[in-house]
């Protein structure tokens, strides 16, 4: 591999996420000095998705396998276009892309994953190396395809007692008998986004309208007795589950006050966060918190007041664009050929080097 044994690199992570809110590009500087990897963000934004690609996005699984196929490929273009956008916008250079792409399908226990968003697009309208479909190597080893960040967490987040990331879903990583476990939590965004569109708000500023809500407790108490919460880790969660077992329950309590629905989903995180926590050893940095939902401050205030652990939470840059900082230093391991999924996290057979590398 042609990259091998560098000590520094310059890559640009893109990430979109389950909840629609864009795509978060971070550039990013590797430096590797002291048997460690630092980093610094050099630039970060969120494009959010036009109206268009949401519309196409949310229907994509329903789609034909013509439709499907279209919308790799032109959500490839999109992807190639924005990140060319963002690079000559910031003057920057770097030595590769790597894209996680937008996840249609996940069913590890079943053997497949998707994620649209084509590769060998972005390589053409970027004319740089792209590093993409990251989560296919592991699931034909037996592995969840999920989740992807714990090695991140492990090489670039280890001073922290565990790291949890409130995306579209909730995840946890942390260190265990010196291997790193990591699992999907439950719903986080794409249940509370769900509830604030039908009071025709985009999301939850602040965490406003659940604070004013009450916890409706036959609901708390069917969402809690969901099967997943009762499995052992490796497992994962993807739209599906959400759609056939979650939803269904929220949809049960329809007549209730959005209010009082978003009171008792962050209940819901804030409890099983909590349970997470009571296998991980404590550290003087605590928890950290990522990701959209840290921008919730009702929901935070719920975790911090319930967990038995000092919750740390970062810079905004940290909070918003680790996972795309995680997915550049994904793609930098894949170039080193070191193995960038581990099967502590995932229950693969072997850990692997996910990825594709197309070049321009």
């Amino acid at each position: 591999m042609f990259y091998n044994g560098k000590n520094h690199y310059k890559g640009l992570g893109m990430m979109s996420g389950t909840s629609l809110d864009g795509v978060d590009l971070a550039a990013c500087d590797f430096n590797f000095e002291n048997d460690n990897w630092n980093f610094e963000i050099l630039q970060a934004e969120t494009i959010p998705y036009p109206s268009f690609w949401v519309d196409r996005l949310n229907r994509v699984m329903e789609a034909s396998a013509a439709e499907l196929a279209s919308l790799n490929m032109d959500l490839g273009k999109y992807y190639g276009k924005i990140a060319f956008e963002f690079l000559n916008h910031h003057k920057l250079e770097v030595d590769y892309i790597a894209s996680h792409g937008h996840t249609v399908f996940h069913d590890a226990e079943k053997g497949f994953t998707f994620q649209a968003g084509n590769g060998v697009a972005i390589a053409a309208a970027t004319h740089q190396p792209v590093i993409y479909d990251f989560r296919t190597a592991d699931i034909v080893r037996g592995g969840q395809g999920a989740p992807l960040v714990p090695i991140g967490d492990e090489l670039l987040f280890n001073s922290y007692s565990a790291c949890i990331n409130l995306g579209g879903f909730a995840n946890i990583s942390y260190n265990k008998d010196g291997k790193r476990i990591a699992f999907d939590l439950c719903p986080a965004n794409m249940a509370l986004n769900f509830l604030a569109q039908k009071a025709n708000l985009p999301f939850d500023y602040n965490g406003e309208l659940a604070a004013s809500g009450r916890i409706i407790q036959p609901l708390l108490f069917e969402l809690l007795h969901l099967e997943y919460f009762s499995k052992n880790p490796p497992k994962s969660l993807g739209k599906e589950w959400f759609l056939q077992s979650f939803l269904p329950i929220l949809n049960k309590y329809e007549g209730e006050q959005i209010q009082d629905l978003s009171r008792t989903v962050c209940e819901l995180i804030a409890i099983v966060i909590m349970r997470s926590l009571f296998d991980v050893q404590p550290k003087e940095k605590g928890v950290l918190i990522t990701g959209g939902g840290a921008h919730h401050h009702f929901l935070l205030q719920r975790i911090k007041e319930l967990s038995t652990l000092p919750i740390a939470i970062p810079s905004p840059c940290i909070i918003d664009f680790k996972e795309a900082l995680v997915f550049a230093f994904l793609g930098l391991l894949f170039l080193e050929q070191k193995p960038n999924i581990l099967s502590s996290a995932t229950g693969a057979e072997t850990d692997s080097i996910g990825g594709c590398l197309y070049l321009p």
